[in-house]
């Protein structure tokens, strides 16, 4: 029988009154996804009804909107992308796989399967990807 393990972040304590972000006026479903691929290391992209609100990862990024400085308080669901965004991120620059994106779900680690293929193919070297793995 397979086991799943979650790891929930809770609680969270935000600091500061205000946040900078960034808005674009929406036009298209392929123009919000085209924006998310293209600034997916800078930003947090999220719609808000006619808007793309864009939220920097990071001080620096490159302008793409207009800018705005708005209320924490009024504007606390905008944590939520930025978060998100931060921890995929996160996940992904230690090689571990987002499988899914809500709620985020990540392979903690890669279990042998049993099968000779399969197992070669999953634990290879990380030095030398076509190497034939170890027997463990």
């Amino acid at each position: 029988m397979a086991r799943q393990l979650q790891l929930n972040f809770t609680p969270l304590l935000v600091r500061g009154d205000a946040l900078r972000l960034q808005t674009v006026p929406f036009k298209d479903a392929q123009q919000f996804r085209d924006l998310r691929d293209q600034y997916r290391t800078h930003y947090a992209v999220t719609r808000r009804s006619d808007q793309i609100v864009a939220l920097p990862l990071a001080l620096g990024a490159a302008p793409i909107g207009e800018e705005k400085v708005v209320s924490v308080v009024e504007h606390a669901a905008l944590i939520h992308p930025l978060l998100e965004q931060r921890l995929v991120t996160l996940l992904s620059s230690n090689r571990r796989l987002v499988a899914r994106y809500n709620p985020i779900t990540t392979v903690g680690r890669t279990l042998p399967t049993g099968f000779i293929e399969a197992d070669r193919h999953l634990h290879r070297k990380r030095s030398n990807k076509h190497a034939p793995c170890e027997k463990r």
